[in-house]
């Protein structure tokens, strides 16, 4: 990669990383939705007369939930993602680092050898 096409490979690598952290806090509060509505539901339960059975049907309310088992997976696919992402940013932002240090090199030798042109009289 080009030394002037970092800047964009770490925009985007940034973006996606930012889609994702949008996508997880969407995803966090539709389950904290799901569990509200089960601790309102058990609240509501009269048969229910200790903590353990009201933390015992909630965890069965929640299990029987597809939609909330899905969005439990749905998170954790996202999280592995926005892993992936910050990695990738990283690697760019190395890259461009890494990159950057070349042409000073690079430049550094240029300059170094037009010095020892001029020291030497051509």
């Amino acid at each position: 990669m080009e030394l002037n096409q970092y800047p964009s490979a770490i925009a985007t690598a940034a973006q996606t990383v930012n889609n994702l952290d949008f996508d997880i806090s969407r995803a966090r509060r539709q389950i904290a939705k799901f569990e509200n509505r089960a601790d309102a539901e058990v609240a509501t339960n009269q048969d229910l007369r200790n903590d353990a059975a009201r933390k015992a049907e909630r965890f069965q309310i929640l299990e029987n939930n597809a939609d909330y088992q899905k969005l439990l997976d749905d998170l954790a696919e996202l999280t592995h993602q926005k892993a992936t992402a910050m990695s990738e940013l990283e690697k760019a932002r190395n890259g461009f680092s890494a990159a950057k240090i070349e042409a000073r090199a690079a430049i550094a030798q240029q300059i170094a050898a037009l010095e020892c042109a001029e020291f030497i009289g051509i």
